[in-house]
């Protein structure tokens, strides 16, 4: 149903008046970054992408995602440093981001809770459990997507 543009930006194919919720993945690892961009475009979901912890904070700002699936082990900053930068900025204080990474020990896991991630998720992962989070967080802004592309600006605009 989708697919990736250039840019990293996930674009749907097929016309539609009302946009779906944006979805920002961050992973160094491009095969990582293509599984989860495929599977949630797969899914109808428009997927915004990046490698770094720089690029995940310029392209929260910039798009202000519904759910941010975010590595903890990126090349330039970690994962908990990369979100309390996101969570400085007042729009996205409450924005669901969901840590998708290998440090599966319990301890990593309550050190990443901690660190402000609204939830855990291992690699590797089962689709269905990527599927079944993204729902969880996604299910109200589905209740009122985006109508217009003046919307959508408002909606990107940093606060």
């Amino acid at each position: 149903m989708g697919s990736t543009s250039s840019n990293g930006i996930g674009r749907l194919n097929g016309a539609s008046s009302l946009r779906q919720p944006i979805i920002l993945i961050v992973d160094d690892d491009d095969d990582n970054l293509l599984l989860l961009s495929y599977a949630l475009e797969d899914l109808g979901y428009f997927t915004v992408q990046g490698r770094s912890g720089q690029e995940a904070i310029d392209l929260a700002t910039r798009h202000a995602p519904n759910l941010i699936l975010l590595d903890v082990l990126l090349p330039d900053m970690n994962g908990t440093v990369v979100i309390r930068h996101i969570r400085k900025r007042l729009k996205m204080r409450h924005t669901p981001i969901i840590a998708v990474t290998a440090l599966a020990r319990p301890v990593d896991q309550a050190k990443i809770l901690a660190a402000g991630f609204t939830e855990y998720l291992s690699k590797p992962y089962m689709l269905d459990e990527l599927g079944a989070a993204v729902e969880r967080y996604l299910a109200p802004a589905l209740k009122h997507p985006i109508k217009n592309d003046a919307d959508y600006r408002n909606s990107c605009r940093a606060t």
